[in-house]
């Protein structure tokens, strides 16, 4: 759904736009999948937890930046906590094995149901 198709309306914003077109999924994405050597060879050395936590904070932090960056750009402010669960709940969707695509819309929906239209 893009942006201002709500009822011909403008100044609404659609988190399920916002999440489906984040562009800290080609980031998150490029990381999961990173071929460097020295990447590679820094994380092999890192634990398996810490390395965990490290990746959930990675896509934590994009899936926040882009979310604030996308309202921003519309001249909106977000309700509190709308990104912190938003992206909490990506995070946990990627953990049960859902790809970024899945994970942004299932919490799309879920953010929509808890906050309503900002």
């Amino acid at each position: 759904m893009r942006n201002g198709s709500l009822s011909g309306r403008t100044d609404i914003v659609d988190p399920s736009h916002l999440l489906m077109r984040c562009h800290w999924s080609t980031a998150v994405n490029a990381l999961l999948g990173a071929t460097s050597l020295g990447v590679t060879a820094a994380v092999a050395l890192v634990p398996l937890t810490a390395r965990a936590n490290m990746m959930d904070q990675i896509i934590l932090s994009k899936c926040s930046a882009a979310m604030q960056e996308d309202f921003q750009k519309v001249g909106k402010t977000p309700p509190d906590g709308m990104v912190a669960d938003t992206c909490n709940c990506v995070v946990a969707q990627m953990k049960k094995r859902q790809t970024i695509d899945q994970a942004k819309t299932f919490c799309s929906k879920q953010s929509l149901q808890k906050y309503g239209q900002p």
